[in-house]
């Protein structure tokens, strides 16, 4: 694998398919452990298996929030504004599944 140098550095690195954040014997923190030690400055990953239908909203707010915070902040707020807003996934089973890994 080809190091990127700084200008190169992929900011984030979204992965929705389920489980991507978990480690296995052979991979530590998962796929998105694999891209922090990539040259990608952030990843975030589900730790579970995760819902469609709330994690594409969840995706659509938290890229929402972005524009005016943080990585982290973002998907905070994403979060609360499902928990608020959307009572079908109140439950932290639709939005407490992603962990953001790297730079907030």
């Amino acid at each position: 694998m080809r190091k990127l140098t700084q200008e190169q550095k992929i900011a984030l690195l979204f992965l929705s398919a389920c489980e991507t954040a978990l480690d296995t014997p052979n991979r530590e923190m998962g796929f998105a452990g694999l891209a922090a030690r990539a040259s990608v400055e952030s990843a975030i990953a589900p730790l579970f298996i995760i819902n469609d239908g709330a994690t594409a909203l969840l995706v659509e707010l938290f890229y929402k929030h972005l524009e005016n915070h943080s990585k982290a902040e973002a998907l905070r707020l994403a979060q609360l504004e499902i928990i608020n807003s959307y009572e079908h996934y109140a439950h932290p089973y639709y939005w407490g599944g992603l962990t953001l890994i790297g730079h907030p």
